[in-house]
C-alpha cells in the first residue's frame, strides 16, 4: 500500500518501491481499500529486498520485524521508522480486516503526505 501511496501521492514528484524482508504477495484487501480512494495497485507484485532497484534518498520500515531484521546501519541510506501494524491480523472475519488496512492507508496517507511536504519544503532532501 506503501509504494502505491506514495508514486500518487507524490504525482511524479517521487520514485517510491515498497519491498519486504518475507514477501508473499499483495493483499486483495490492499488492492480493494486504495481502489476505493482511485489508486490502481492490482499490477503490483510482492518484491523482496533484493529486487528494488539502486540507491535510495531515504528508506522507511514499516513493520518493526522488519526493523529488526534490517536495523537503520544496514540500510542503503538515511532511514526512519513507521511502526505500522500489520492488517492482515486483525481478528473478527472479512469486514474487521478491511476496516483495519482502511485504517492503515489513512494514517499511511497521512504520514506520506507530510513527508512529501517536509521533503518539498526543504528542498528535497529527505
Amino acid at each position: 500500500m506503501a509504494e502505491g501511496l506514495a508514486n500518487h501521492l507524490g504525482a511524479g514528484r517521487v520514485e517510491a518501491h515498497s519491498a519486504g524482508t518475507m514477501p508473499f504477495g499483495v493483499s486483495r484487501h490492499a488492492i480493494t481499500v486504495l481502489e476505493e480512494i482511485g489508486i490502481d495497485i492490482s499490477g503490483h507484485y510482492s518484491k523482496g529486498l533484493d529486487e528494488v532497484p539502486g540507491s535510495f534518498d531515504l528508506v522507511i520500515t514499516l513493520c518493526d520485524s522488519a526493523a529488526a531484521l534490517c536495523p537503520a546501519e544496514r540500510l542503503p541510506g538515511p532511514s526512519r521508522h513507521w511502526s505500522t501494524p500489520d492488517p492482515s491480523f486483525v481478528d473478527g472475519g472479512e469486514e474487521a480486516v478491511r476496516r483495519s488496512f482502511r485504517e492503515v492507508r489513512d494514517r499511511l496517507a497521512g504520514q506520506i503526505g507530510a513527508l512529501l511536504e517536509e521533503t518539498l519544503r526543504d528542498g528535497g532532501k529527505g
